[in-house]
């Protein structure tokens, strides 16, 4: 946290505005498919917060890596993350 702090708290905020704030569209009027990928472990962005997304979206591909971290689903699943792509 204090790496990411070290530039000040601006990022940080505009980070949690994206997450928090309003998209500007109802989730589950998206019409196109959606990956998510949570790491069952993830201490940054806690795997309840991905479910509270999942259960909106109605063409949602929900994907909970068990054992990973915040950043090891990108790690360990690259290429599976960016298949999906």
């Amino acid at each position: 946290m204090r790496a990411a702090m070290q530039q000040g708290p601006l990022h940080l905020a505009q980070d949690l505005s994206l997450i928090f704030g309003d998209w500007g569209v109802p989730l589950e009027e998206v019409k196109q498919p959606v990956s998510i990928w949570q790491g069952e472990c993830d201490a940054t962005a806690a795997p309840v917060l991905a479910n509270a997304l999942v259960v909106r979206l109605p063409r949602c591909d929900f994907h909970l890596v068990p054992g990973a971290g915040h950043l090891s689903v990108w790690i360990a699943h690259a290429e599976q993350v960016l298949g999906k792509l």
